[in-house]
């Protein structure tokens, strides 16, 4: 996904705009706004969408690159539902990002600020998906640091060998493949230099210990 200065810079590119005041003017808002937007790393884009309707702007060109050209930016990789035809425009959904450290329990996670908004196909997202950054190399080359995963809080079934994202005190959120055995659940990481660790039954919280099984991830190739 673009960054929000590269979606802007290449929208004023398209509409031969020399400063952000005016298309603080195209979007109908006020120049701060535009500068908060850059601040933040974050936009409507259903705004952008509307503009690009209004203007006759491809919407790939925005997003993508110059006519649609995936190859020299962000290339959406999605583990398990991966659908390489789907169509922007209408079949996207803006979604917040939500931080995967720095929280000492899954009540501070989940009542936390967004960190960022990304664009991702519509069809990924429903009410009990939430979307997490990933800060760890644990599961590399499954799932790369600063990747996007999106887990289902509904879906905390375990079934061995499926990946979860689960809460540790102080470390926060990590994705692990979990494995049932007697009297305690084994966390395998797929990067070979992280240990295993095993959580004997006991010592698991009833609610806060499983996030969710991880349904899809989005991440740099």
């Amino acid at each position: 996904m673009k960054t929000v200065n590269e979606i802007l810079d290449e929208i004023k590119r398209l509409k031969k705009l020399k400063t952000d005041t005016s298309l603080a003017i195209l979007f109908n808002v006020k120049p701060n706004t535009v500068s908060n937007w850059r601040k933040r790393n974050t936009i409507p884009y259903e705004q952008v969408i509307t503009i690009c309707e209004k203007e006759n702007i491809d919407i790939r060109t925005i997003l993508l690159g110059k006519n649609g050209d995936k190859s020299t930016h962000f290339d959406p990789h999605i583990t398990n539902t991966y659908s390489p035809e789907y169509r922007l425009h209408k079949e996207i959904a803006s979604v917040d990002v939500y931080p995967s450290n720095g929280m000492e329990t899954l009540r501070d996670l989940l009542s936390s600020k967004p960190i960022e908004n990304i664009l991702i196909p519509a069809y990924l997202i429903n009410d009990s998906i939430i979307t997490i950054k990933v800060k760890s190399s644990s599961m590399e080359p499954t799932i790369m640091e600063n990747a996007y995963i999106g887990v289902d809080r509904v879906d905390r079934e375990l079934i061995s060998g499926k990946l979860y994202a689960v809460f540790i005190p102080r470390e926060g959120v990590v994705v692990k493949r979990l494995y049932f055995d007697i009297g305690r659940i084994i966390l395998r990481s797929d990067n070979m230099l992280f240990p295993e660790l095993s959580v004997p039954f006991e010592d698991i919280p009833a609610e806060d210990f499983i996030l969710g099984r991880v349904q899809w991830v989005i991440q740099r190739l």
